[in-house]
């Protein structure tokens, strides 16, 4: 199974990638506070013995000092300054401060970096006989200092090393196969039952993605066990409604043929034979208007569509005033709401034997008048269209079996027309729903795509 998403835009890696940026920032954080902690304290302690060697020097001086044995102090300044890398100088003063000696005369090194720390030299009654000052260079500090920063930087760095290196570990290892999951659970809301991992994954990640593919193959095969039920059960209502067609047809034909055998026999017997013939030619009649009927409702199952643009409006005004006359006739006020509506995409044929059915069959519904209301509006992507009467009602126990074919409530109907309806709204992609109540009138509504389905 490939995958599609990149594993750093996962969930997984976005928290991974957080802890270890915090590890990293903490880590940071503490070296600073390290490096500075480490400076003061390496700063205190220079300070400490340069001091306590100033004080050292000072006493070794104050022999040669009472003597004025100026020799013995140059030599002895002279052995520190050469041997002691860490002073630059050094200056004897006498008691008003003036300079005695001092060696070098010129500083071996004119670095920036010196400390000068002083000392008196006081005898035994601390009375002070001069003061010696010394110049520390700090650069063989600021050396040692910054062996120890970089060798913390370096632990820094390894730090943060080590923490992508587990990132990258933990991405792979733990974030492949949650992606891996991730991807086939949307692949497999999109139909592709039975897809598998082929990934490996540690504990409960890898028992995890065991019973996935367990659950994938199940839903496949429960998928294609309940198609093979629903194709059987297809085929049983096929068989069924086949059943139901053909007794219904058989009914719809018994009594005409029973007429025609009665006026056969009337023929026979030589008896009104002008009202037998009549009778035959009536009753023929009857039976092609079944039988077209019958072929209609065939026909509503596998029609092509042709499909243009239509004015929804324009249609059910140019329908009512088809009907206006029955409606007239049966004293029945016509009333309109017709909303602006977009063109719809549709089979205007077919849409209008639709809507022509179900104004005939409200017109039909109030022989002693009533009112006949249309409504349309968008939906939704849809158009709807409202058709109500005021007639008798249909009562709540017939609601469920108006569709069926042959079923009808009127004593001259043959029962094909809704079933013809329905199957002309499904064709379009619509959905047609009736709302009646027995003593008040029945309402229809038939719902449009705007655009045609596709396949359709």
């Amino acid at each position: 199974m490939k995958i599609s998403r990149p594993i750093w835009r996962t969930c997984f890696f976005k928290v991974l990638t957080t802890i270890v940026t915090l590890i990293c920032v903490v880590s940071i954080a503490i070296s600073l506070v390290i490096l500075r902690n480490q400076k003061r304290f390496f700063l205190e302690i220079v300070l400490r013995e340069h001091q306590s060697q100033t004080r050292y020097v000072a006493r070794t001086l104050l022999e040669p000092l009472l003597y004025e044995d100026i020799y013995t102090i140059y030599a002895t300044l002279r052995e520190l300054v050469e041997n002691d890398p860490h002073i630059a100088w050094m200056e004897l003063r006498d008691r008003g401060g003036h300079t005695v000696l001092r060696y070098p005369r010129r500083p071996k090194t004119f670095s920036e970096k010196i400390i000068v720390l002083s000392a008196g030299i006081t005898n035994d009654h601390r009375e002070t006989l001069g003061t010696l000052l010394v110049g520390f260079d700090q650069r063989p500090f600021s050396l040692q200092l910054q062996q120890a920063q970089l060798r913390l930087l370096l632990w820094t760095a390894l730090v943060i090393l080590l923490s992508v290196g587990v990132i990258l570990l933990l991405s792979r290892k733990f974030g492949k196969p949650l992606l891996a999951l991730t991807e086939a659970a949307r692949q497999i809301s999109r139909g592709r039952l039975g897809l598998r991992i082929d990934l490996k994954g540690p504990g409960e990640i890898g028992e995890l993605i065991e019973a996935f593919n367990r659950m994938s193959t199940e839903l496949k095969n429960s998928m294609e066990r309940l198609k093979k039920v629903h194709e059987q059960m297809a085929k049983s209502e096929k068989f069924y409604a086949l059943g139901q067609f053909a007794s219904g047809v058989a009914h719809e034909i018994r009594n005409p043929l029973t007429s025609i055998s009665l006026a056969l026999e009337l023929l026979k017997s030589g008896q009104e034979n002008r009202k037998a013939l009549k009778v035959i030619e009536r009753e023929i009649q009857r039976i092609d208007r079944l039988v077209q009927t019958f072929l209609d409702f065939a026909r509503s199952h596998s029609l092509k569509l042709e499909r243009e643009k239509v004015n929804l409006n324009t249609l059910v005004l140019e329908l009512l005033d088809l009907v206006s006359f029955q409606a007239r006739k049966s004293n029945i006020q016509i009333h309109t709401d017709l909303k602006e509506v977009p063109l719809l995409e549709t089979s205007a044929e077919a849409l209008r034997q639709i809507l022509l059915n179900v104004m005939l069959n409200a017109i039909q519904a109030m022989p002693r008048g009533g009112e006949l209301r249309v409504r349309t509006a968008p939906q939704n992507e849809h158009l709807v269209v409202w058709i109500e009467d005021t007639g008798e009602g249909i009562p709540s126990g017939l609601l469920e079996r108006i569709f069926e074919p042959f079923f009808t409530t009127k004593p001259d109907g043959t029962g094909i027309g809704l079933a013809i309806t329905k199957n002309l709204v499904e064709l379009l992609g619509g959905e047609i729903r009736i709302f009646s109540e027995e003593g008040k009138g029945t309402r229809v509504e038939l719902r449009f795509p705007l655009r045609a389905p596709h396949g359709s």
